[in-house]
């Protein structure tokens, strides 16, 4: 529209502008009443009424002979309806504010000048930006029919045969000028919002061995958001969620969405009638609804994913030809519901058209399946192994070790996530890596010379740990407090064992160490998971001391016991960002310890940007500590847009695995919720919540410079071979010998050997500990004549293993033979 087109506004009256009133019709008005308009153009996302969008002569032609026919009964009709106005003259303006509106310079729209483009705001459109062709005139905006008390019959919209007592389904405009077909971009089907990763990749459209969505355990927000005192989590504080950039801008109160009528009866099955609503809350994802034409009236509120394709911007009906009905409970409080929309809409926003394109990009990513990386060993955290990606579902990656001779489910982990890393990382810091020594040679060049295979995963996929001063650095020896990555509810003394290249060091829980080493975990010096000394102390926090110390831990009695120091404070990450996160709000956390697991969880505790999260309906020892900028933190409603299971709140009734044979423990295990107290804090999953790898992965390049020619680092011009990387130890994946794959584990355990009772703990996802039962040769007789302390010292005191080696003791023991 021009700016001398609206001009023409000026001198025109309300009834001109409106066309027709929306009064109620008579049941004798043979004339299709249900096709009324009120002609409102989404601009961005800022709703404004276009006139241009009344329909063609050829419409007005149509209702005027349709007029001549119209019973006496409907005189209460305003005599300046469309049909009486001349062509192309603007009929349908409501009155708008001119402050801030703007003149496109190409193709002379008029629109809000906030929602234009280019860095005057010139432009109404990224094609005219571009210089090209604008794009074609939309529909109406919306259209009202407004049906008789008693039951509607719907008709052919083609037919236009109409008698007494029929009341026509509306249609598009464009369908009643001249012929009688749609035009192809009318027939088009609505594109769904919702999305899921298989719009993305090639990834399979659920993850790897869960309950499926939809499934039995798949948790429903519903019952919890409809609690007033419900906060959920902003989505500005996941920058690695879906929108997180945009989603204030696009999703505010007041928002104005055409969703299903969930308030009028339908005559047929299939048969959906929609009206406009208004966002009143916000959850995450999740918005509390309410129809426009309830006030402050509740009662019809409903919660729902914005991302459903229950979720429509403003336009949608008229578009798909789609009916407006106001819902039952108040559709006698307003004679005239398409006045009341088109003032309730008019500088109202709702969502752009191109919403669901904008949630389908902020998902997309450059891994894809069968892409070669390095991951943490999760049976020996100390170290890293090969894996290639086999699932990827939002952003979340499943991966499984290569040359693993045992049935390996591998584990998830995001793609953000400081547990992955590029093919070569492992012989460039100075990592232990377990694998043949032809890949360490192979992926050592590969990352000198910057020349990759297709499949393997590169460093420019990977967020750059960020550049520290070398004015102080971290040495071998020195003390710290630091989230157990074993154990993630405490925060423990520790001690650097190690310190690798670029910035890297190797930590170890004191007390608790394995004496090979196999239970250390790699950190870079910019974790914020490490914290210096007296931090728990500062911040009253409680620190987990080394396991057998006697006496009340003091931190300066203990340095000068263990002839120690304390890493200088000036090392660790100080910078606490504005993450809005806070006690008391709901988030969907990945369950650390089984990270296949997505639990309801709200965050109990927040010290500058460290976070406690707590797992809804489980007791506070399986309690989380994370870093606000987390991967593993999702906002409410994340599950339901990429199509994977929730787990619910953990039932009261839970019992475990007590009355589980071995079988049944071991098929089950991977889809019963119950399980979840006894896989919870088991060396089978490391982790850690720390942000090593920050919020966009594809933003920076390899750089040249990050391997150096220095006392700590690799030049890439000098002769560097694997032999001289003497860090770096190359082992074959360790596998457990065991008895024939024929022993009968369903038989009596009691006669199980010790190699046995290692088989049977590796296949119920407790390798990690097999070492410790065949070194005590612990045989099937011992084995079931375990308790919970003796289980605590053969895991070094892991809580959560001895749980659940202990519930399949008690599985076997309640076995009849």
């Amino acid at each position: 529209m021009s700016a001398e087109e609206l001009m023409d506004y000026e001198d025109m009256s309300l009834p001109e502008m409106v066309g027709v009133s929306g009064g109620r019709p008579s049941m004798t008005d043979t004339k299709p009443t249900g096709l009324l308009s009120a002609d409102i153009k989404p601009n961005a996302n800022t709703l404004r009424t276009n006139s241009a969008l009344i329909g063609s002569q050829t419409m007005a032609n149509k209702d005027s002979n349709n007029a001549n026919n119209t019973s006496n009964a409907n005189t209460s009709r305003l005599k300046t309806a469309v049909s009486s106005v001349p062509r192309n003259r603007f009929v349908s303006r409501v009155p708008i504010a001119n402050d801030g509106m703007g003149v496109c310079l190409r193709c002379q729209n008029v629109g809000v000048k906030d929602t234009f483009y280019g860095k005057g705001k010139q432009y109404c459109s990224a094609n005219c930006v571009r210089g090209l062709p604008p794009q074609p005139p939309q529909t109406p905006l919306f259209k009202i029919v407004t049906l008789p008390a008693t039951k509607p019959k719907i008709i052919s919209k083609t037919n236009v045969n109409v008698t007494p007592n029929q009341v026509l389904t509306p249609a598009p405009i464009h369908a009643l000028s001249g012929s009688q077909q749609m035009p192809a971009q009318m027939k088009k089907k609505p594109q769904p919002i919702k999305v899921t990763q298989s719009n993305i990749s090639s990834a399979k459209k659920s993850p790897k061995n869960v309950t499926k969505a939809g499934g039995h355990y798949c948790f429903d927000w519903i019952s919890i958001v409809t609690d007033s005192s419900m906060r959920g989590a902003p989505i500005s504080s996941f920058p690695h969620a879906p929108m997180a950039d945009t989603w204030e801008s696009l999703v505010t109160i007041g928002l104005k969405l055409e969703v299903k009528n969930r308030d009028f009866p339908s005559s047929k099955p299939n048969q959906e009638f929609h009206w406009i609503a208004s966002v009143v809350k916000i959850a995450g994802y999740m918005v509390q609804l309410r129809y426009e034409g309830f006030g402050s009236d509740s009662s019809k509120d409903f919660w729902i994913n914005i991302f459903t394709t229950q979720v429509h911007p403003v336009g949608w009906c008229a578009s798909q030809g789609k009916a407006l009905i106001p819902p039952k409970t108040i559709e006698d409080k307003n004679p005239d519901w398409k006045g009341f929309l088109v003032k309730r809409l008019t500088g109202s926003r709702t969502l752009p058209e191109n919403f669901a394109e904008q949630v389908k990009e902020s998902l997309r990513t450059r891994f894809r399946i069968g892409m070669k990386l390095e991951v943490v060993d999760k049976n020996r955290i100390s170290a890293v192994r090969v894996a290639t990606i086999d699932d990827i579902v939002g952003g979340r990656l499943h991966v499984s070790y290569e040359g693993s001779e045992d049935i390996d489910e591998g584990f998830w982990c995001h793609q953000k996530s400081n547990l992955i890393h590029p093919v070569g990382w492992a012989q460039v810091v100075g990592h232990e890596l377990r694998a043949t020594p032809e890949y360490a040679r192979s992926s050592l060049q590969k990352s000198l010379s910057k020349q990759f295979d297709e499949n393997d995963c590169t460093w420019n996929l990977f967020q750059m740990p960020p550049a520290i001063s070398t004015e102080h650095r971290f040495k071998e020896g020195m003390k710290l407090e630091a989230i157990d990555p074993l154990n993630l509810s405490t925060i423990c003394v520790a001690t650097v064992t190690k310190v690798l290249r670029n910035n890297y060091l190797m930590i170890g829980i004191d007390g608790m160490m394995s004496p090979n080493g196999s239970d250390w975990f790699c950190y870079h010096a910019t974790s914020p998971c490490i914290f210096p000394v007296g931090f728990c102390s500062l911040n009253k926090l409680q620190l987990t001391p080394p396991r057998g110390y006697k006496s009340e831990f003091n931190w300066f009695q203990y340095l000068k016991e263990t002839k120690s120091s304390a890493a200088p404070v000036p090392l660790f990450k100080k910078d606490i960002p504005k993450h809005g996160f806070k006690e008391g709000m709901y988030v969907e956390a990945v369950d650390l310890m089984e990270p296949r697991l997505i639990c309801v969880a709200t965050i109990t505790k927040v010290v500058g940007r460290l976070l406690k999260v707590h797992f809804a309906g489980w007791d506070e020892s399986y309690d989380q500590w994370c870093d606000c900028e987390s991967p593993d933190l999702f906002p409410v409603g994340w599950c339901q847009l990429v199509n994977y299971p929730l787990e619910p709140p953990k039932d009261e009734d839970s019992t475990g695995l007590q009355n589980l044979t071995p079988n049944e423990t071991n098929k089950r295990r991977r889809n019963i919720i119950r399980n979840r107290s006894q896989k919870r804090k088991k060396r089978l999953s490391p982790t850690i919540s720390g942000k090593e790898f920050m919020e966009d992965s594809t933003a920076s390049p390899f750089a040249s410079d990050w391997i150096q020619c220095q006392d700590d680092t690799i030049s890439s011009s000098s002769s560097l071979s694997v032999s001289s990387l003497s860090s770096v130890t190359i082992k074959p994946s360790p596998i457990i010998k065991t008895t024939s794959d024929s022993v009968d584990l369903d038989g009596d355990p009691r006669v199980w050997t010790y190699q046995d009772v290692a088989h049977f703990l590796s296949q119920n996802d407790c390798s990690a500990y097999c070492e410790s039962f065949i070194v005590k040769k612990i045989d099937g007789q011992k084995f079931c004549a375990l308790n919970r302390e003796d289980l605590m010292e053969l895991t070094l005191m892991k809580v959560g293993p001895s749980l659940k080696i202990h519930a399949l003791i008690q599985s076997l023991n309640n076995k009849k033979y």
